[in-house]
C-alpha cells in the first residue's frame, strides 16, 4: 500500500499501519487515514461540502486530500479508498466535546439532499425489533442467555417505539452513527460516521454506553438536561434513552461471532441501575414538562 500512497498522493509514509480496510500513517506531523469508500447511496461531493461547512464553524473534521489526478477517490484493484488527513491529535473525547460539536452543529448548516434523508426512529426501531424477533426464532435454541434476556429489552424497544408519538422534531443537528463511551477523536471525526438527526443523538448514545460499560453519574446527565437542551427535546431524549442499543448491539454481535454470549451477564447486571436511571430521569423531566408515564418504570422502589 505505500506505493499505492507514493503514486497517487506523492506522500512516502516511513511505515503504514493496517487493520481490516483501513490504513493510517503519519506524515509531518499529522496522521492520515486511507479508509475503503463503500458507501454507495453517499455522494462523495456532498462529504466535501458538508467537511467544508463544518470546517466554516470550527469543526476539526478530518480533511479530503485529492489525489494527483484531483480526484477524491483513489480505484486499487477494484476497490475505492479516499485519503484523509486528521486535524485534531489521538486521544478520547469528553462528554464536553459532545455537546460542542452537537451545539455548534444544532439547526444551523445548510445540508445537502443526502444528508436529509433520516428515516423516524419508530419505522427504524421497528424494523430492527422484527429483525432480532426473526434471528432468535432461528438462532435462539443456540443461545440460553440471549433467549433467556430478549423478551426484557424488546419490551424496553416497544416503549421507546410508543414514546416516538411523543417526539418534538424541530431540534435537528450532525450526529454519528454510533458514539460509545470510549470514542477516539479519529472516529469522532471521521466524516464518513456523520448523518443527520435529532440534537440529543449522540449524548443519549454516549450516555447509555457509559452506564453500560462503565459508570455514568446522574449529576451528568441533570447537567446535560438543564443546560445544554431544550425543554421540547425532553422527551427525544427519554425515547433514546430508553431504546436499549447497548443491548441489540451486543446481541448481534454475538449472533455473528464476535462475542461471547457470557459477555450479556455484565450488561444484565446493570439493569437495576439502569431502570433507576429510567426513573430518575422521568421524575427531573415531568417538573418542566409533561410526559407519558411508563407505569412499570415510574412504579418501581429504588
Amino acid at each position: 500500500m505505500k506505493n499505492v500512497i507514493m503514486f497517487y498522493y506523492s506522500i512516502n509514509p516511513a511505515k503504514i499501519y493496517q487493520k481490516g480496510h483501513k490504513y493510517w500513517f503519519t506524515y509531518q506531523g499529522y496522521k492520515y487515514l486511507f479508509i475503503e469508500y463503500s458507501n454507495l447511496t453517499l455522494d462523495i461531493r456532498d462529504v466535501s461540502k458538508l467537511i467544508e461547512n463544518l470546517h466554516q464553524i470550527n469543526i476539526p473534521v478530518h480533511d479530503l486530500v485529492f489525489n494527483n489526478n484531483n480526484q477524491m477517490i483513489t480505484n486499487v484493484e477494484g476497490r475505492n479508498f479516499v485519503l484523509m488527513k486528521q486535524i485534531v491529535k489521538d486521544g478520547y473525547l469528553s462528554l464536553q466535546d459532545i455537546i460542542n460539536f452537537s451545539d455548534k452543529t444544532m439547526n444551523q448548516i445548510v445540508l445537502l439532499d443526502s444528508y436529509k434523508k433520516r428515516k423516524s426512529w419508530k419505522k427504524l426501531w421497528s424494523d430492527k425489533i422484527d429483525f432480532f424477533e426473526y434471528q432468535i426464532s432461528q438462532f435462539g435454541m443456540k443461545y440460553s442467555f440471549l433467549r433467556e434476556s430478549f423478551d426484557y429489552f424488546v419490551g424496553l424497544a416497544e416503549n421507546a417505539i410508543a414514546y416516538c408519538n411523543e417526539i418534538n422534531d424541530h431540534y435537528y443537528s450532525i450526529s454519528h452513527k454510533r458514539l460509545e463511551r470510549k470514542t477516539t477523536y479519529e472516529e469522532f471525526y471521521n466524516p464518513f460516521e456523520l448523518i443527520v438527526d435529532f440534537h440529543i443523538r449522540d449524548i443519549a448514545e454516549y450516555f447509555k454506553f457509559k452506564l453500560f460499560n462503565g459508570y455514568l453519574s446522574f449529576h451528568e446527565v441533570e447537567y446535560f438536561l438543564k443546560y445544554h437542551i431544550h425543554v421540547e427535546e425532553y422527551k427525544s431524549f427519554y425515547a433514546r434513552f430508553l431504546f436499549p442499543t447497548p443491548y441489540f448491539d451486543l446481541f448481534e454481535n454475538i449472533i455473528d461471532g464476535k462475542k461471547d454470549e457470557k459477555s450479556i451477564h455484565e450488561m444484565i447486571k446493570k439493569i437495576p441501575t439502569y431502570e433507576n436511571f429510567l426513573k430518575e430521569i422521568y421524575e427531573y423531566m415531568i417538573h418542566y414538562t409533561k410526559m407519558p408515564m411508563i407505569e412499570w418504570i415510574t412504579k418501581k422502589h429504588r
